[in-house]
């Protein structure tokens, strides 16, 4: 199972548009889409994401972002144009946690969507949360014997990717993204909640990563005016094992 790769600026039948935000020679602190009418930035010391209408100009929207203290933001590299008149745009930001631990350590990064309308007439939402990106080690082996019966890999690995894309067939009203996730685990019988060594003597065809069917999935995400975020058209299954560091 691949995740399905973005094209470098799809539309969809609507008129929304999934672009890419790169940095530009004016300012670097700043990511813009090519024609530089919407840029997005992230000040570190007061975590606040400001959006602006190109890359030196003044900010038209800024949001005090919530941040824990093992927590780093970032500005998502792409950015949702949304097609209805003063809708605005959506801009991600990219909560990344990391932890260490004896033997191992992991790292998982999530995506937040928040709506930002250029004419300040309503205040920025938050409008979707989905887990994009994890990689998770954990010392399997504590003995000899371990590291006999594990064949030398003597790590656990759990690694989830993500990929967030329109779909193409939304024909009116806010744009629909399809959420397609890669999950695999090393070895395949590996466990948060058992505890490893208890899996002996791997055969060799288990020394490969496999991806985990259950945290290997699709969803189509649509905007319900109700709850006024994105909610996938059945539940996420829970995925801790890869999304939790």
């Amino acid at each position: 199972m691949a995740l399905a790769a973005a094209s470098p600026s799809p539309r969809d039948a609507a008129g929304n548009q999934l672009e890419p935000l790169k940095p530009t020679t004016e300012q670097t602190a700043r990511l813009c889409t090519g024609d530089q009418r919407w840029c997005a930035g992230i000040d570190d010391d007061s975590a606040t994401l400001s959006v602006f209408t190109g890359p030196t100009s003044a900010a038209v929207a800024s949001v005090e972002l919530e941040q824990d203290e093992d927590e780093t933001l970032a500005v998502w590299p792409q950015m949702a144009r949304l097609a209805a008149p003063g809708a605005g745009v959506l801009i991600g930001v990219e909560r990344r946690r990391s932890a260490s631990y004896s033997g191992g350590g992991g790292s998982t990064t999530v995506l937040e969507l928040i709506q930002v309308w250029p004419d300040r007439s309503r205040p920025p939402r938050s409008v979707l949360t989905v887990p994009l990106k994890g990689e998770i080690m954990i010392r399997a082996c504590f003995s000899k014997q371990d590291f006999a019966d594990r064949k030398g890999a003597c790590q656990d690995i759990y690694t989830f990717d993500a990929a967030l894309t329109l779909a193409p067939e939304t024909a009116s009203g806010p744009p629909k993204f399809q959420f397609a996730t890669l999950a695999k685990a090393f070895p395949p019988k590996a466990s948060r909640d058992t505890p490893t060594p208890s899996f002996k003597r791997l055969k060799k065809s288990e020394l490969v990563p496999t991806p985990d069917l259950a945290c290997s999935y699709r969803r189509v995400l649509a905007f319900d005016a109700k709850s006024q975020t994105y909610q996938p058209d059945s539940p996420l299954p829970d995925c801790d094992d890869y999304t939790t560091p």
